[in-house]
């Protein structure tokens, strides 16, 4: 297929934990025949990128702005767009929420509003006994403590909305 322009749309698709770029198959015949051009990404530790942690969007949003400066700065695209299902959409989010100008549309699939509240509601609905919320909070502040440790974030910055 022949370029219709110099200069087209972009989406960048951002996959979802434990997911990789291969995601973006389902999204990439209905975009690119309406001249979407469409850029798919592994995060950190995912796919066949290298990485030891996956941090649920914190550092994953510095390889959506590289990937949105690098687009913006290629003369090749007319606007970006960011489409993210999952840990892809709450990485749009806090991406979006630092005020990148370049980004003109986001689509979010399924994001969490926040981790520490996602948590919580799952400990309360899926386990199959009853867990007291002064244990499910306890443990949240023991993963907190180890992920700040080893991975050098705090969970409690994964509140995107």
């Amino acid at each position: 297929m022949e370029r219709a322009t110099r200069r087209m749309p972009a989406v960048i698709y951002l996959h979802g934990n434990s997911s990789s770029r291969l995601e973006a198959l389902p999204v990439l015949s209905p975009l690119l025949q309406r001249g979407v051009t469409v850029f798919a990404l592994d995060f950190a530790g995912s796919g066949l990128s290298d990485g030891e942690h996956v941090s649920l969007g914190y550092f994953e949003r510095e390889d959506v702005e590289a990937a949105v400066e690098y687009l913006a700065n290629s003369g090749t695209v007319s606007t970006i767009g960011l489409w993210g299902r999952s840990m892809g959409a709450v990485t749009a989010l806090m991406c979006v929420a630092r005020g990148h100008h370049s980004i003109s549309g986001i689509v979010c699939d399924s994001p969490f509003a926040d981790l520490q509240v996602l948590s919580k509601e799952f400990a309360e609905s899926y386990l199959q006994i009853p867990v007291p919320k002064l244990m499910v909070s306890a443990a949240l502040e023991i993963i907190r403590s180890t992920i700040l440790q080893r991975a050098n974030f705090d969970i409690l910055d994964l509140a995107p909305i």
